[in-house]
């Protein structure tokens, strides 16, 4: 009974916290580095994010998407995996990096100006694949 209850709860809910996968490539200067990205485009999807994962694997993450351009504010209350945000404009351009944002703070991560879509990476990726501004 309790696992068709979860199935039940799954099927008719788990849509809500985020869309199909899809394949994001960031390109540096030296380097193409893809990530297999969730979509949060509803505000529901986008309240919920990564909220409440206790394992993502390393080259996935989620990749947040608005239809105007605006300021993006994040925080990491219920979040229990430390995270990379990277900020990108209507030009598809890297405006701004926020890396290690602490699991469970009530910090308020914001962007400087106005984006279409922010991508969340593990913490450390940035660092690792030198991910730049720009």
């Amino acid at each position: 009974m309790k696992l068709y209850f979860f199935l039940f709860y799954f099927l008719t809910y788990g849509s809500l916290f985020a869309e199909e996968s899809r394949i994001v490539t960031i390109i540096t200067a030296t380097q193409q580095i893809k990530f297999i990205a969730e979509t949060a485009s509803t505000a529901i999807q986008k309240k919920h994010g990564l909220m409440f994962r206790k394992y993502l694997q390393h080259n996935h993450g989620m990749l947040f998407l608005y239809d105007q351009p605006q300021i993006a504010r994040f925080w990491m209350k219920n979040t229990y995996i430390s995270f990379d945000l990277i900020f990108i404009d209507s030009q598809d351009k890297i405006i701004q990096i926020y890396e290690n944002a602490k699991p469970l703070s009530q910090k308020l991560i914001c962007s400087q100006k106005p984006i279409k879509a922010v991508l969340e990476l593990f913490a450390g990726s940035v660092a690792k694949y030198n991910i730049k501004v720009n």
